[in-house]
């Protein structure tokens, strides 16, 4: 990423809410790409790029079960298991070098039925919220890095007019990226034990506090410690 320029701000790892105050302005100062949109391919997917499976074979890819965001399905979110449409979901021990595989939890809102037509674009508008699930080839971010879990940081804040305001926090033991981009805020993190190894991204239709207040409200089920 380009950094154009770096605020800064006392950070200190989220176990719980309210967010700390530095931590709540520091989130609601993030600003989306300036300039000229581009229309990606988030705008022109569609709901019908990705096949629904059932919650076992998403666990049984996985090895264990798959993380969830239940702040959203006790609001009224229908939550959905997807993998990519006509692609096989390669078992993540037959991947070869250069390849990835992926599961999504998908979480509609509520009176929004699984539509194939349905745009990224007009679901986001009414709260669509994804989590993606990779393993195999991709480079995780943020890197992990940064100094011991527990203790008050200085954490900086990168402005980028280009790709949107981003920063890194700390929810329970793991190191979480977050930043705004138009209408979506994309939380990022890894996710490595001893027999798994993912780069997990959130995909949010909420402000990046919002979105920051679920991740910290579900970090129990999103093994965030």
């Amino acid at each position: 990423m380009s950094v154009h320029s770096e605020d800064s701000f006392r950070s200190r790892p989220l176990n719980g809410l309210p967010l700390p105050a530095s931590t709540a302005a520091a989130v609601e100062s993030l600003l989306s790409p300036r300039g000229r949109p581009t229309r990606g391919p988030g705008e022109r997917g569609r709901l019908g790029h990705f096949e629904p499976i059932p919650e076992e074979a998403a666990a049984e890819w996985l090895g264990f079960a798959p993380p969830t965001l239940p702040s959203l399905s006790g609001s009224g979110f229908r939550r959905h298991f997807a993998r990519q449409g006509g692609r096989d979901l390669v078992a993540r021990a037959d991947l070869t070098r250069g390849e990835s595989a992926a599961v999504y939890v998908f979480y509609l809102p509520a009176g929004s039925a699984w539509r194939e037509e349905t745009r990224f674009a007009e679901a986001r508008r009414e709260g669509l919220t994804f989590l993606w699930l990779r393993a195999g080839y991709g480079v995780p971010w943020p890197e992990e890095e940064g100094g011991p879990v527990g203790v008050e940081e200085t954490a900086t804040i990168g402005r980028d007019p280009a790709s949107g305001d981003f920063l890194t926090l700390t929810v329970g033991s793991t190191r979480v990226g977050v930043q705004y981009q138009r209408g979506v805020t994309r939380l990022a993190w890894s996710y490595r034990s001893q027999d798994a190894d993912f780069n997990v991204t959130v995909m949010s239709g909420r402000s990046p506090r919002a979105s920051v207040e679920m991740l910290v409200s579900d970090r129990g089920a999103l093994y965030l410690g």
